[in-house]
C-alpha cells in the first residue's frame, strides 16, 4: 500500500526447485592393483617360508564411472499472522489511507477547474476567444459580464409651484 503500509496477511509461498550433482573419485585411477604374496612351502611343514613376501601385482582394470543425479521437486511455506487485531487495525489504516487519496484528487481537480474557470473568464471579458481545438478547454463554461453597480446618492428635486407656472405664461 502507499504511505508505507504493510498490513501482514496468511501467505503461501510455492517454490518450485531443479537441482544437479556429479560425483567422481580422486585421484582418478584407471587400474587397481593387487599384491599376490608368495605361499612357496618349500620345507612342507605347511607354513609358508616367506610370509608377507610380495611376489607381483596383479592389475585389473577399473571402470569407474561419474554418477550424476538431477533432483526437483517443490517446497511450498504457509505463513499466519498470529496477531489478529494487527491485520484489523491495518486495514483500517488502508482504507482510511484511499479516503485520504480521494479526498487529495477531488481538491487536486478542484483548484483546476477553479483555474481553469478564471481563465476562461479573464480572457472571454478581455475579449479573447479560442477558435481551434483550444476552443473545448473554455466551451463548458458561461462567463456574464456583471451590471455595473450604482453608489446609493440622493437628488433633490424641486416642484414648481402653481404661481410659477402661471408667470411663465
Amino acid at each position: 500500500m502507499s504511505q508505507g503500509i504493510q498490513c501482514p496477511g496468511p501467505t503461501l509461498s510455492l517454490s518450485p526447485f531443479v537441482t544437479s550433482s556429479r560425483n567422481f573419485d580422486l585421484p582418478h585411477q584407471s587400474v587397481t592393483r593387487t599384491p599376490v604374496y608368495s605361499s612357496a612351502d618349500a620345507d612342507d611343514n605347511g607354513e609358508p617360508d616367506s610370509p608377507g613376501k610380495v611376489l607381483y601385482y596383479s592389475e585389473m582394470p577399473r571402470f569407474e564411472k561419474d554418477r550424476r543425479s538431477v533432483n526437483y521437486g517443490i517446497t511450498a511455506t504457509f505463513s499466519m499472522p498470529l496477531d489478529g487485531g494487527l491485520t484489523a487495525r491495518c486495514k483500517r489504516a488502508v482504507e482510511t489511507n484511499i479516503k485520504l487519496q480521494e479526498q487529495l484528487l477531488s481538491t487536486k481537480r478542484l483548484e483546476h477547474e477553479l483555474f481553469r474557470a478564471k481563465q476562461c473568464g479573464e480572457l472571454a471579458k478581455s475579449g479573447i476567444q479560442f477558435t481551434g481545438q483550444m476552443s473545448i478547454v473554455c466551451s463548458d463554461l458561461i462567463v456574464s459580464v456583471p451590471p455595473v453597480k450604482m453608489v446609493p446618492h440622493v437628488h433633490s428635486i424641486s416642484v414648481p409651484s402653481a404661481d410659477s407656472s402661471a408667470a411663465q405664461k
